[in-house]
């Protein structure tokens, strides 16, 4: 009987992986296999879990200025069909408060938000990223007898290579439910603001 050398085995063992590897590889090409990684914002913003905010709504003011942001740099960044926009704004309209909702209708606030994105393409504007205050930052108060939210956000543009940094200050206020609905928001400064960034 002869001898096994160590060199077979190790040489056996690397033509058999690069077979599996080669295998692999070409398995994934056809297509058949979702890659999650390989969805765009817009795809993970809408699949589901995300986009399904009646079943799964953020659970404190500072998810939900999360969950927004994420929208607004969506709608800003991403190459989106008029569809895809009208989409995205009624996920984000589901996080605005009655009130809100009643004053800005769905046609009106569709049009604003078609403006801004249009005056955006023109000087070239991408939002790079946002910060949403630490939780311990967030006011939280009565006012006439609903629970308010006070959450600031840092957003940082890109405008033709140029850097812009502004807050903003949202107020939030507390549904019969018990979510957190965007009631309005104000200019802000960096003042008060709590955040690792």
């Amino acid at each position: 009987m002869k001898k096994i050398k160590w060199t077979q085995i190790a040489a056996l063992v690397i033509v058999v992986m690069f077979i599996l590897g080669a295998f692999l590889i070409l398995n994934n090409r056809n297509g058949d296999v979702p890659q999650s990684n390989n969805k765009t914002e817009y795809e993970i913003i809408t699949s589901k879990v995300d986009g399904d905010l009646d079943t799964y709504y953020p659970k404190t003011p500072k998810t939900v200025m999360e969950t927004y942001c994420r929208i607004l740099k969506c709608l800003q960044n991403e190459k989106l069909e008029e569809s895809e926009i009208e989409k995205l704004v009624i996920i984000q309209r589901k996080m605005f408060d009655e009130d809100f909702l009643a004053e800005n209708p769905y046609v009106t606030y569709l049009a604003t938000v078609k403006n801004d994105l249009a005056k955006s393409k023109k000087t070239n504007s991408k939002m790079s990223y946002y910060v949403v205050e630490f939780e311990s930052g967030v006011e939280k108060n009565v006012f006439n007898g609903s629970n308010m939210a006070n959450v600031q956000v840092k957003f940082c543009f890109s405008n033709d290579g140029a850097l812009e940094t502004f807050y903003e200050e949202y107020v939030l206020r507390e549904d019969k439910d018990g979510k957190y609905k965007v009631f309005g928001w104000k200019a802000s400064t960096e003042d008060g603001f709590i955040s690792d960034k």
